[in-house]
């Protein structure tokens, strides 16, 4: 059985689904994974970030077991970067020489630096676009990072099919592959109805329209502009309720401003146990994100996960949205008129049993045989 490292671009949280990470749970029935973990703040309290920097370097070397793969945890090195770069790469390539490695994936922008000349395989993945300018010093030192890599790499892998006309055009790759997000779909179609009304119950929304937003809120996401149109479907639909579920750390001064009685702002929620119940609760999916080369440039996982909840969906013009041309979905410019007209025409649109069948090529069963393929080659 093959060994294979994936070294994903954020480590294991409870509260995220990370694409490499549920496509290491997915591979490990056809090889023997290991999952590089560190430790990150989920919150930008400096004393909280410094004190999983100081956790990481005064590590020694450790594997155990998570969730059927072996997790590896060695020193690790956040500051100064050009020096963390060189002290983390050595010890992964310690690690690598010591377990006989067949193939790497690695999702890091910059942490490593994987050897020009080696005995394993090296897949390159890219999750989203790396920086979106370079006038900011640490812009430029990812920016030439992901360069070398890339042309170290045997392969390399994207997330989106925009993401792999611009690793292109400006990375001078010439044959990147397209591996899209993913979602367990079976785990967002099969819950407990009677945990999703313990969650009704719990936010008051017993008999009422839910328009939910699911996933991390930033300065990505327009609330602003959600939240005014939303005020204005009530006059039509004044049994709407509009719930943001996800963490929203980013935004906090935003949650302050608008948190209602029919604006409610959950928080962080438990991705692995809670997040099908939430996709089930909801009556439709939103997706207010600002357009900007990042998000044209980003697959929206929510846009598969809800679809496979069976909802309809409203979402910002995004590019790489477009592309699927799911019917389920609306689009919508980021102006009130435009979201409350859309919002009311989801109230009046039914499920098409027709479209049950829209995401069964991104369910992480077929993701991953994507990967394989890959592997093997």
């Amino acid at each position: 059985m093959k060994k294979v490292l994936v070294i994903p671009h954020q480590p294991y949280l409870e509260k995220l689904r990370i694409r490499l990470i549920e496509i290491a749970k997915a591979l490990r029935e056809h090889y023997k994974i290991y999952l590089f973990h560190w430790n990150v703040s989920e919150n930008l309290i400096f004393r909280e970030r410094l004190f999983c920097a100081l956790k990481d370097i005064l590590k020694i070397k450790k594997i155990y077991l998570r969730e059927g793969i072996e997790i590896i945890e060695f020193p690790l090195l956040h500051r100064p970067y050009n020096l963390a770069v060189k002290f983390n790469s050595f010890w992964l390539n310690k690690f690598v020489d010591e377990e006989g490695l067949d193939t790497v994936i690695n999702g890091s922008y910059y942490m490593f630096s994987i050897p020009p000349s080696r005995n394993f395989k090296y897949i390159y993945d890219l999750a989203d676009l790396p920086v979106t300018a370079e006038k900011i010093s640490f812009n430029k030192f990812v920016q030439d990072r992901v360069i070398q890599e890339i042309k170290k790499a045997d392969v390399v892998t994207v997330a989106s099919s925009g993401l792999a006309d611009y690793v292109k055009n400006n990375y001078c790759c010439n044959n990147p592959i397209f591996i899209p997000n993913g979602a367990d779909i079976e785990r967002l179609r099969s819950v407990d109805p009677l945990k999703v009304e313990q969650i009704r119950q719990k936010y008051n929304l017993l008999g009422k329209w839910v328009i939910g937003y699911i996933g991390n809120m930033g300065e990505w996401v327009d609330i602003e502009i959600t939240v005014e149109a939303f005020k204005k479907l009530k006059a039509k639909i004044p049994q709407s309720i509009l719930l943001w579920v996800g963490a929203y750390t980013r935004v906090r001064n935003l949650v302050k401003k608008y948190s209602a009685d029919d604006v409610i702002f959950t928080g962080g929620i438990n991705a692995k146990e809670e997040i099908g119940l939430y996709f089930q609760l909801i009556d439709v999916g939103i997706i207010p994100h600002k357009p900007s080369l990042f998000q044209n440039l980003t697959f929206q996982i929510k846009l598969i996960e809800y679809t496979a909840a069976r909802k309809i969906v409203i979402s910002s013009p995004l590019a790489e949205a477009k592309i699927l041309g799911f019917p389920n979905v609306f689009f919508a410019d980021l102006n009130i008129e435009e979201w409350v007209n859309n919002l009311n025409k989801a109230y009046n649109t039914k499920w098409d049993s027709a479209w049950d069948n829209l995401v069964n090529a991104y369910d992480y069963k077929n993701i991953k045989e994507k990967f394989r393929e890959v592997i093997e080659k």
